[in-house]
């Protein structure tokens, strides 16, 4: 992990199947990543929510938050996916600690079969909503 790439900013996480990697990224910048994330869960687009759920046996001292799945694609049934994808991806304790003061309520996580590539990620000017220019004054 190196966060000191982009210090400050929003955390974007994406998993591509097809590089078999975990992508963690602030601003467009990638500051971590870790390769085989493990089995394959269903494609689609999770949002990290507010709250805390029961300890999952496989993170022993993690804080574990809801996810809510935007999109899925598959024919997986939305709260199967969610299961899915905790049971099936396996991070690694170092990283998994690392990313653990990095990723907030509001986090997005795309799980996809496509590869990332430059021309496939957005730059460092990447933000999930743009905000709304000032109003001119009409004075």
């Amino acid at each position: 992990m190196e966060p000191q790439k982009s210090p400050s900013g929003p955390v974007n996480c994406l998993i591509s199947y097809t590089d078999k990697t975990f992508y963690v990224s602030r601003n467009g910048v990638i500051i971590g990543l870790f390769f085989d994330p493990g089995e394959a869960p269903p494609e689609g687009v999770f949002l990290m929510l507010e709250g805390q759920e029961p300890a999952d046996p496989h993170l022993p001292g993690a804080i574990i938050h809801p996810w809510s799945v935007l999109s899925l694609t598959g024919g997986v049934a939305q709260t199967d996916a969610v299961t899915c994808m905790r049971d099936r991806i396996r991070i690694p304790s170092n990283f998994r600690q690392a990313i653990q003061q990095l990723i907030k309520p509001g986090t997005i996580l795309p799980a996809t079969h496509e590869s990332s590539t430059p021309q496939t990620r957005s730059g460092t000017d990447f933000s999930m909503m743009r905000p709304e220019a000032p109003k001119k004054s009409t004075k």
